[in-house]
C-alpha cells in the first residue's frame, strides 16, 4: 500500500515536472516567432503541430553538426532561394488567374448568351441601349 502511494506520488511529480517543462519550451518558442508557437497551450492539435516543428529543428541541428556549419548555411540559402523562387512563380500564376477571371465575367456580363433569342417587338438598337443603361447603372452603384 505504501509502495502504490509512492508510486503515485512520483508519477504526479513527474507529470508536473514535464508540465512545467513543455511550459518553458512554449515559452522560449514563442518568443523566438516559430511557427504553431503562440504562448502555452495544452490542446492536442496544437501540441502535435508543435511536436513536428519540435521535430524538425533537432533533424537541422543534428544534420548541421555532421556536414559543418558553413556547409548548413550554404544548404540553407540554397532552399531559400529556391522557395523565393517558387513563391514567386506561384503569386505570378495567381495573378494571372484572377486577371482571366475578371475578364472572363466582364465579358460574361457585358455580351447576351449565343443563340440569345430577343422578343420580336425589341430591336436591336434597344436591346443595346438598355445595356448601355445598365452598365451606367451598375458603375454608378459601384462608386457610392
Amino acid at each position: 500500500m505504501q509502495c502504490t502511494v509512492q508510486r503515485e506520488q512520483l508519477l504526479a511529480f513527474s507529470a508536473w515536472e514535464f508540465r512545467k517543462l513543455l511550459y518553458t519550451q512554449q515559452i522560449i518558442l514563442t518568443s523566438a516567432k516559430l511557427p504553431y508557437f503562440v504562448g502555452p497551450t495544452v490542446d492536442s492539435a496544437s501540441i502535435t503541430a508543435q511536436s513536428k516543428v519540435c521535430s524538425i529543428l533537432h533533424s537541422a541541428f543534428y544534420l548541421r553538426a555532421r556536414v559543418g556549419e558553413e556547409n548548413h548555411v550554404k544548404m540553407l540559402t540554397k532552399q531559400l532561394e529556391s522557395l523565393e523562387q517558387l513563391s514567386s512563380a506561384s503569386s505570378q500564376l495567381q495573378m494571372q488567374q484572377q486577371q482571366q477571371q475578371q475578364q472572363q465575367q466582364q465579358l460574361y456580363y457585358q455580351q447576351p448568351p449565343p443563340n440569345f433569342p430577343l422578343p420580336p417587338s425589341v430591336p436591336p438598337q434597344m436591346f443595346q441601349q438598355g445595356q448601355q443603361q445598365m452598365a451606367g447603372f451598375y458603375g454608378q452603384q459601384q462608386m457610392h
